[in-house]
């Protein structure tokens, strides 16, 4: 059975009162003119003008302030934030009163009204409607501010524990913007190889997403020889032809696996030499007790493969050096290829090399069916 913590049933209290109310908590349509950061463009153009902008904004809100009459709160979507204005002229004091009352940070609303600037300077949606689209019972990790001595406002992250934002995606994605435009990243990456006619497998180590367990050297290994057997022992997939492709710590996990399974060849992305070396700089991501206790010695390991290998890497990478990139490449048999791509960070070699990218991938297997 379920056990909710006291704002959790707070929370759902404040549902049965909606649902008591006649109020939809989880409508099944919801209507949006703009993007946040398109419906700020668009008010930014006309503004000189003197043009009204009307606007359907929705999103998740993550900020509210109530002062008497009149309401704050910032809303985010998928391309930013954005401020709303409530006011009892337009909408009624019940109203304000409700949103302030029985909306919380985590629900997401939809909001419409005209766009306009603040006596701050901020763009702001002035509220003539507004609707509920989803009630959050679980409240979401929230950044907290420290006051030094001297008066500076030092902001720690929402969610910074390495470990629970691997466990916790769905709050990691929800809280952090930088994680977000990761995966749309990655998920862009895997489009764009599906589109090229590649069939792609992702999956999640142990202790990471919906997998179970506890994450070791060993264990993720353990789950990149299962991934391979998987897609091997399926009849609609021809083993002969499977490409290991392994980015940042999955091309250690990549690289072992090729040297326990017959692969077709090795596609490394932003991946390092050996967990030694990576200690030395500081892997962000993973906490320093299971680096510090691990080895991931792809260097050694590559020394004794023998398929066609591909080591990408982004000229600028500020997690994984291009150096150990190069070190890897040095050790790896032929045949290899290095491909850098200049100005690419380690999160964004696709989009930097765009085209290039993807043709530098698909001759590469072009080049293992001669």
């Amino acid at each position: 059975m379920t056990e909710y913590n006291s704002l959790e049933k707070i929370r759902l209290q404040k549902l049965e009162e909606l649902r008591a109310e006649g109020v939809e908590a989880y409508p099944t349509r919801a209507h949006r003119t703009h993007l946040s950061v398109d419906a700020i463009v668009e008010f930014e153009a006309k503004e000189k003008d003197g043009i009204e902008v009307k606007a359907t904004l929705a999103g998740r809100i993550r900020a509210s302030r109530a002062m008497g009459k009149v309401s704050f709160a910032h809303i985010e979507d998928g391309a930013g934030k954005i401020q709303l204005f409530l006011r009892a002229n337009e909408l009624g004091k019940e109203r304000v009163d409700f949103f302030n009352k029985m909306l919380d940070l985590g629900d997401f609303v939809q909001a419409e009204g005209v766009m306009f600037r603040t006596k701050s300077g901020e763009v702001t949606l002035h509220v003539h409607d507004y609707s509920l689209l989803a009630k959050s019972v679980s409240p979401l990790p929230a950044a907290k501010d420290e006051t030094l001595e001297d008066g500076t406002v030092v902001r720690h992250a929402a969610l910074d524990n390495p470990e629970l934002r691997a466990r916790q995606r769905y709050a990691d994605l929800a809280v952090n913007p930088d994680v977000r435009e990761t995966f749309r990243k990655r998920a862009g990456i895997i489009k764009a190889l599906r589109d090229a006619g590649f069939n792609v497998l992702m999956f999640d180590y142990r202790g990471y997403g919906r997998s179970e367990g506890s994450p070791t050297e060993d264990g993720v290994y353990r789950d990149g020889r299962a991934a391979f057997d998987y897609l091997s022992q399926r009849t609609d997939v021809d083993s002969s032809s499977i490409i290991l492709f392994g980015t940042s710590l999955g091309g250690a996990v990549a690289v072992d696996v090729a040297t326990h399974r017959p692969a077709a060849g090795l596609i490394l992305e932003a991946t390092f030499s050996n967990a030694k070396d990576v200690a030395r700089i500081a892997y962000p991501f993973l906490p320093a007790q299971f680096i510090l206790r691990s080895e991931f010695n792809s260097e050694e390991k590559i020394r004794s493969i023998r398929i066609p290998t591909l080591i990408i890497h982004g000229g600028e990478d500020n997690i994984i050096p291009v150096a150990l990139g190069r070190k890897l490449y040095d050790a790896a048999n032929e045949p290899k290829s290095f491909y850098l791509i200049p100005g690419a960070d380690h999160n964004d070699t696709f989009w930097v090399g765009s085209e290039e990218y993807l043709q530098t991938i698909r001759s590469f297997a072009r080049s293992l069916k001669r």
